[in-house]
Order: structure tokens, then C-alpha cells, then sequence
């Protein structure tokens, strides 16, 4: 949170920071809490398509996914309660990701879900999945990018 003033949204800052640090682990927890610590600024924008931008053009492989996991969890962090979904579903329907990164995004999304809500509001929040990712709702094996034992 120390580094929110100095990085704000602007993640080539970021990556020079996370470029320094030696250990596998701390590099993946500073690039997981920097996007969900500057999503307390932005949580009221309506668009959050800079940190898809920011994400994608600062990072690469697993980094990429821990950074929007880390924005996704920045949704659940500050956003209004019982309602964080929202923002999250906005996000991972963005036309700026591949389809293979929308399905990244809502695996990511969904799991911080269940983490969040009861069985009953998943039930409500899957109402609002895209049909071609509604799969993904009660799917129990994504794991987060942050704990991926096979980071690279």
C-alpha cells in the first residue's frame, strides 16, 4: 500500500519495482496487492479497462494473470457490498480481453465469488455469467495465479 501514491494505475512503475525484487514469492504478492490497493481510488469509475491495459502491457505469462487476479480482488476489496460482482462481471466482459482471457477473468472472478457469497447469491450471480462462461460458476479448480506452484 506504501507504493499506491508513487504507482497509482501507471504499472510500468510497477513491473521496474517487481523487476527488482529477487524472490518468486514476494514478486507475485507485490504484483497481486498493488492492483487491488489502487482499486480503492477507482472503485466508483465505471470503466476499469486501464488496468486490463496497464495489466497486459506491463506483464507477461503468469505476472499478466496475477496482476488482474490482484484487480479483481481490489472489486471484492472495496466495492460496495453484497454488489462487488457487478464491477467484476463489467471487467471480465471487457471487449479489450481475448477470449481466452475472458475465461481467465471469470474463473478468477468467480472464484473470489464463492469466497465471498453464500451458495444462494452464486445462484443469483450466475444469472448475470455470460452463457459461453456460466461453466465456470461451481468449477472448484481454478486455483488462484497468486498460489499457482507452477509460476514461472
Amino acid at each position: 500500500p506504501k507504493l499506491e501514491p508513487y504507482v497509482r494505475t501507471d504499472f510500468s512503475k510497477l513491473r521496474r519495482i517487481v523487476d527488482t525484487i529477487e524472490d518468486d514469492k514476494l514478486q507475485r504478492l507485490v504484483t497481486w496487492v498493488m492492483p487491488a490497493v489502487s482499486m480503492s481510488r477507482d472503485i466508483m469509475l465505471s470503466d476499469h479497462v486501464k488496468y486490463i491495459e496497464a495489466c497486459k502491457s506491463n506483464f507477461v505469462g503468469r505476472l499478466r494473470d496475477i496482476c488482474l487476479g490482484g484487480t479483481i480482488l481490489g472489486f471484492y476489496s472495496h466495492g460496495e457490498p453484497e454488489k462487488q460482482y457487478i464491477k467484476m462481471i463489467n471487467f471480465c466482459n471487457s471487449s479489450k480481453f481475448t477470449s481466452q482471457e475472458k475465461e481467465f477473468c471469470f474463473a478468477e472472478g468467480l472464484r473470489q465469488a464463492r469466497q465471498t457469497y453464500s451458495r444462494s447469491k452464486m445462484n443469483e450471480i450466475c444469472q448475470n455469467i455470460p452463457e459461453t462462461f456460466s461453466y465456470l460458476c461451481f468449477k472448484t479448480d481454478h486455483e488462484s495465479p497468486y498460489d499457482d506452484p507452477s509460476f514461472e
